[in-house]
């Protein structure tokens, strides 16, 4: 581990939360979750034995909650915490404000409600594919993380850092231009739409699909209607079937499927779902898929 890399522990009472969180603080090299805790009393004794450099800190949790476990950090042993919770308006900001009276050095609000998913071990199996797509690839490059709205641009940033393409957060109106890479946000869904002389992203607010918003069906179904054989659909690690009706779609339209093997994923369930649903010309490891893509654009020119 690099000498100026941040130690981070985790402190959430959902495993799903955890799961995410250390996905996002991990996107950043200088960054490594070292533990997880899912309440007060076993995060004071992992900061015990871990001595982490930085923690996040839910505030609803049992046996201890987070302002109680805040005060015992502070008096015992000081350190930077981020407060990571969900509240109403009106219990958040009470919160807010008490946590950074106790000393938190941030309040960060966890997105609530049914809106929301994340694909586990999609950021790490993105990063893993963008890293190694050319410089001078001659497609598009759209995707859909799903992931809460508060994490897409430290996404898009991280994606930045990672790939020799530009990458754009993508908004409504946007040309689709080849050599680029668009990223969904977290408020709607992205679709494409042909104008008179370009094609364009359209972001439509809405209900998710899927359980999530951004989907990656509708995505998908809107690049088959548009560019049919010329494009390659890519499933990478997820929870749920979000992907699987449109890559369907995409190969029915004569595209390209490409999955993520079962080895390489941290959650297996949209890859087996795609599967399932519409075969794929492609199962590999996700190092491996960028070469795939590569080398089917150099077979037929496609939009991935």
């Amino acid at each position: 581990m690099p000498e100026n890399t941040k130690r981070v522990l985790v402190v959430d009472d959902s495993a799903f939360m955890r799961r995410l969180i250390a996905e996002v603080v991990e996107l950043r090299d200088d960054f490594r979750v070292v533990g997880t805790a899912s309440d007060g009393i076993e995060a004071l004794d992992r900061i015990r034995s871990l001595a982490p450099d930085i923690v996040t800190l839910d505030v609803a949790m049992p046996r201890l909650d987070g302002l109680a476990t805040l005060e015992h950090i502070m008096r015992e042993m000081p350190r930077p915490v981020i407060v990571v919770s969900a509240f109403g308006s009106s219990d958040l900001n009470a919160s807010a404000v008490r946590a950074l009276e106790l000393g938190a050095v941030e309040f960060v609000r966890k997105p609530s409600g049914p809106v929301v998913a994340a694909s586990t071990g999609g950021p790490r199996a993105l990063a893993e594919v963008v890293s190694r797509l050319p410089a001078d690839l001659d497609a598009a490059v759209l995707v859909v993380q799903h992931m809460p709205p508060e994490f897409i641009s430290t996404l898009a940033d991280r994606l930045g850092e990672l790939t020799a393409l530009p990458v754009t957060l993508a908004a409504d109106g946007d040309p689709v231009l080849s050599g680029r890479l668009y990223l969904a946000p977290g408020e709607g869904q992205m679709r494409l739409r042909r104008g008179t002389y370009s094609v364009n992203i359209q972001i439509e607010r809405g209900d998710p699909l899927c359980g999530s918003r951004p989907a990656a069906d509708p995505l998908f179904q809107s690049v088959a209607r548009i560019f049919g054989r010329n494009a390659i659909g890519v499933v990478l690690s997820g929870m749920g079937r979000d992907g699987a009706e449109g890559l369907r779609s995409l190969r029915s339209a004569g595209g390209a499927a490409v999955v993520q093997n079962r080895a390489s994923c941290t959650v297996y369930g949209m890859p087996a779902a795609a599967l399932a649903a519409a075969g794929a010309d492609a199962v590999v490891a996700a190092r491996d898929i960028a070469g795939v893509i590569s080398r089917t654009l150099m077979a037929d020119r496609r939009v991935a």
